[in-house]
């Protein structure tokens, strides 16, 4: 899953000057620079009006809200048709954004926003907003020091004490900034805020029943708003609305493998590499890891150096917990499969595995699916081989150079590139840790 950034501002005629495109320009070049420069999407939109921003909210359903202009305590400011500014209040902006669920974080990286962060922390998990007055510098050096960190991890907690920090090393007055509200043992004071929010549907009904329209309008609006949240819900956590799902949270996925005989199999491709090869029986997981597996094993073993970079406070989302693990190095992929007593497969374990179930896989979507999502009308016996994330194999990549090589061979399509043949090798690095990438495990037969 691609993280989809979107950066809004507003300078307008009747406001003062501001320099917002060079904020922007730097923060698509501090994105550029990180390790994970390719999972990042990011839309600019500049003399923001709010039938823009609604339009956006609706068509590219960004994970990131950037907020750069003019604002005050109870709002922010927009433009026109002519160019004039537009207040949007907080209440305003809250209804505005949220029913987009997709929305992880939103900076208002504007003048006395924290009233408006707070206004929104119902809606959305983090808000980040300004205490007071901050300078065109400091805004540009809090944006740099926060796409600096999240360019290379994805929490924006951390993020936020890397651009709070960025403005107090741009600072000619230390003494007025601080790190972090919501840490009690951080001493000084801040201009950038960080709130802790959540997002619930209560926030639906309370925002309609409150209202001062008659009940009626109300109720009738749940009664259609509620079963398409409910199909919004369902969308994101099957990836697709035309799939089928063949698994529940309370299966033992650990437990849940399948048996390949020992025998000869023909493998590769027509031609030169097209060769036949015997192997020993395996069982291979039925399903990729998933973030609920994978945040089991990272609890139990204490270690959250390497956690995947799109986990919010050091977990998955809770919607996203049966989704496949992504941003694992091969390394950590590989202790997770020992700890249990299993190992990654080789290449051609993964590719015999995948022959046997080609015609059962032929399901693929263009973005991310839970495990044990199908499109065929019959059960695959080993879900999600060639379609929602290519996997890590324990075969180093050119087989013929092993001994020298530190390149690790990659298996199967993914839901960025599309469907692979299941002969289809492609080398990377151990140390890459990519949205695309996940894994499964394998045992030998005892």
């Amino acid at each position: 899953m691609k993280i989809r950034i979107l950066l809004i501002s507003a300078n307008p005629k009747d406001t003062s000057g501001l320099r917002i495109d060079k904020e922007f320009r730097e923060i698509q070049e501090t994105l550029d620079k990180g390790n994970y420069r390719r999972g990042f999407i990011v839309i600019s939109r500049s003399a923001i009006r709010e039938q823009d921003l609604r339009e956006l909210l609706i068509s590219k359903k960004p994970h990131i809200i950037h907020f750069s202009g003019h604002s005050e305590k109870n709002g922010i400011y927009v433009e026109d048709d002519y160019g004039n500014s537009k207040f949007i209040s907080n209440l305003g902006l809250a209804n505005l954004i949220f029913a987009t669920k997709s929305i992880h974080c939103v900076i208002l990286n504007s003048c006395f926003s924290e009233d408006i962060a707070k206004s929104l922390t119902n809606h959305i998990p983090y808000v980040i907003g300004m205490e007071s007055t901050i300078a065109d510098e400091l805004a540009l050096a809090f944006s740099k020091g926060f796409y600096t960190y999240l360019s290379h991890n994805y929490n924006f907690e951390k993020a936020f004490y890397y651009g709070n920090n960025a403005i107090d090393l741009a600072s000619d007055k230390k003494k007025h900034f601080r790190s972090l509200n919501i840490k009690p043992k951080e001493p000084h004071k801040s201009i950038a805020k960080i709130f802790i929010g959540n997002k619930n549907l209560s926030i639906l009904l309370y925002n309609f029943l409150s209202s001062k329209i008659t009940l009626a309008v109300p109720i009738l609006t749940m009664l259609i708003i509620i079963p398409l949240y409910f199909w919004h819900d369902y969308i994101e956590r099957t990836g697709c609305p035309d799939t089928q799902i063949a698994i529940h949270e309370e299966l033992d996925l650990d437990k849940e493998v399948f048996k390949i005989e020992p025998g000869n199999y023909q493998i590769g491709k027509l031609g030169k590499s097209l060769r036949v090869i015997n192997i020993k029986g395996f069982l291979m997981d039925r399903y990729e890891v998933t973030n609920k597996q994978y945040l089991k094993y990272i609890e139990k073993i204490r270690q959250t150096e390497s956690l995947p970079s799109d986990w919010i406070n050091e977990k998955p989302a809770p919607h996203l917990m049966m989704f496949p693990v992504s941003q694992v190095s091969w390394e950590d992929a590989d202790k997770y499969c020992k700890s249990l007593g299993k190992r990654l497969p080789t290449a051609e374990e993964w590719e015999i595995a995948c022959l046997k179930n080609e015609k059962k896989s032929n399901y693929h979507c263009s973005s991310l699916s839970s495990v044990g999502s199908y499109f065929s009308n019959t059960v695959p016996e080993i879900f999600n081989l060639n379609d929602n994330l290519s996997e890590w194999t324990q075969s180093l990549y050119p087989l013929q150079d092993s001994s020298s090589s530190k390149t690790t061979i990659l298996k199967g399509g993914n839901y960025q590139g599309g469907y692979e043949q299941c002969s289809t090798e492609a080398g990377i690095t151990n140390e890459a840790a990519e949205l695309f990438i996940g894994f499964r495990c394998v045992s030998d037969q005892s």
